[in-house]
């Protein structure tokens, strides 16, 4: 299967304000999830992102739960209890290198910072890793721990790079306590330097960016010519956290766009996805009988009335857009089945009609070009 192109981000948003391609000949990419296995595991499994959304099984097994990116073509899987970081050829499904890290270190998330090189987030380290793609290589490359709370770890989550800079969250979960530590952050790293910026000068020692909301967790999102980092800065059930906007050039919280004290996002908001600067989708969870919502919502504004989709049984970890066909997709791990569903981004009308399945329970997504 041929890799594909990317649109350029001016194509992308013209084709979302109208809904997308339809059955025009435009590029569309495959949705590639991250499949748990009943009998432990995970495997990988790939979803054409338009009718009639053919499934294709890679056949890989992965140890455990798994996080993806795509980093330079391949998907990689972040093996969070196993520790090894997988590089997958996506074209002819086969492993290309498999570095292990630490399986003590619950491995976070992978992000690319140079041509081969990525770092490397665990929740149970205060360093940040930097790894050789190629060699397997791995170091220790920046000390967080000046961002710690009271047990020693600051708990770092995703990261996200904008040009030189390095942006990782940080979530200050005390282990002793069992609670987060106010406030969350988000630090920043000079990949030239390889130091940690200090974003606010006056103060004393070195401060990340202090955020308005609780522990993010997620991806995070910066649109195409957008200054505006976005991340769901929710932290657990019934807090005051949401959905926040950090200015890039600045190093500041903008605060939150999207309140969970507005009352309108169940007991925790999660997942969410910005289709355009003022608005997008988001899906909140309920607690006594676990069930995922999914919602429009628009900045300003907050989260609009109308239940789109609503899943029971399972949480919604992630949302993937595919601006090629106008679509994006939510994980259904409700079933069985259990599989993918796709939604126009423009209307938020759902596209598929039964569950795509993936043949087991959906997790992680990601798109591939």
């Amino acid at each position: 299967m041929a890799r594909r192109s990317l649109l350029p981000a001016a194509i992308a948003a013209l084709l979302l304000s109208q809904g997308g391609c339809g059955d025009c000949d435009c590029p569309s990419g495959r949705v590639v999830v991250a499949v748990a296995l009943d009998a432990g595991g995970s495997t990988l499994a790939a979803v054409e992102t338009r009718e009639p959304w053919g499934v294709e099984s890679s056949g890989i097994a992965l140890d455990g739960e798994v996080s993806l990116r795509v980093l330079e073509g391949r998907v990689v899987a972040v093996g969070r209890g196993s520790g090894v970081v997988t590089v997958v050829d996506p074209d002819r499904w086969t492993v290309e290198a498999a570095h292990p890290i630490g399986g003590a270190l619950h491995l976070e998330d992978v992000a690319l910072v140079a041509p081969g090189v990525a770092c490397v987030s665990a929740r149970d380290s205060a360093s940040l890793f930097r790894l050789d793609l190629a060699t397997g290589a791995v170091e220790a490359a920046v000390d967080l721990s000046v961002f710690a709370d009271a047990d020693g770890l600051p708990e770092p989550g995703t990261m996200l790079v904008d040009g030189s800079r390095l942006f990782i969250q940080i979530r200050r979960w005390n282990a002793d306590a069992v609670a987060f530590v106010a406030p969350a952050l988000l630090a920043v790293v000079d990949l030239e330097t390889w130091e940690l910026v200090d974003t606010d000068p006056a103060a004393p020692g070195v401060q990340a960016i202090e955020l308005e909301g609780t522990a993010p967790r997620g991806k995070m999102q910066v649109l195409p010519g957008s200054r505006l980092l976005h991340l769901s800065a929710t932290g657990g059930f019934f807090d005051a956290g949401g959905i926040e906007a950090v200015d890039l050039d600045a190093l500041r919280s903008d605060g939150l766009v999207i309140r969970e004290a507005d009352g309108l996002t169940g007991a925790d908001l999660g997942a969410f996805l910005l289709v355009e600067p003022d608005r997008g989708f988001l899906v909140f969870s309920t607690d006594l009988a676990l069930s995922s919502h999914l919602h429009a919502f628009r900045i300003p504004g907050g989260v609009e009335e109308g239940e789109l989709y609503v899943s029971v049984g399972t949480f919604v970890p992630e949302l993937v857009l595919d601006p090629g066909t106008g679509s994006f997709f939510l994980p259904d791990g409700g079933g069985p089945p259990a599989g993918i569903h796709a939604f126009d981004a423009r209307t938020g009308a759902r596209r598929t009609g039964a569950i795509v399945d993936v043949g087991g329970r959906p997790g992680d997504l990601v798109l591939l070009p």
